[in-house]
């Protein structure tokens, strides 16, 4: 009977022990998180006048700059932030609707609406038209 005891105590010790090491890993779960994140990737393009010609890299390319969080009506700045260097970021907010605009002009306003919802994650991947060719 004492051996079951034992075994049974190890059993769970290792237990609680794997539960908190993952927990340790992944985080802790966010249940009723007043925030959401949104993420994403921002290009521009075309980036070379004229036809690109054959060994040319005229792809678009990583934007990489500030990014204004506006009302979704955009008549309000709620807060900015900046891309990395890949164009990409990742940021969280509170829920409700938003436009993201790049803070640079191209041939016009170039940004996208985005719905925030508490503990998830919105993607917002988008190119801005250059206005080159």
């Amino acid at each position: 009977m004492k051996d079951n005891r034992k075994i049974i105590c190890t059993v769970l010790a290792v237990a609680a022990i794997a539960a908190l090491l993952v927990y340790l890993i992944n985080g802790f779960p966010r249940q009723g998180s007043e925030t959401g994140r949104i993420v994403g990737t921002i290009t521009y393009g075309p980036t070379y006048p004229g036809p690109c010609r054959q060994g040319m890299d005229c792809s678009d390319k990583p934007f990489v700059g500030l990014i204004y969080v506006k009302t979704q009506d955009k008549s309000a700045k709620v807060t900015e932030f900046n891309t990395d260097p890949r164009g990409s970021f990742d940021v969280e907010l509170k829920p409700g609707k938003y436009f993201l605009e790049v803070s640079k002009r191209f041939v016009s306003v170039c940004g996208a609406d985005v719905a925030i919802e508490a503990g998830k994650v919105t993607n917002a991947t988008f190119s801005c038209d250059t206005g080159i060719r």
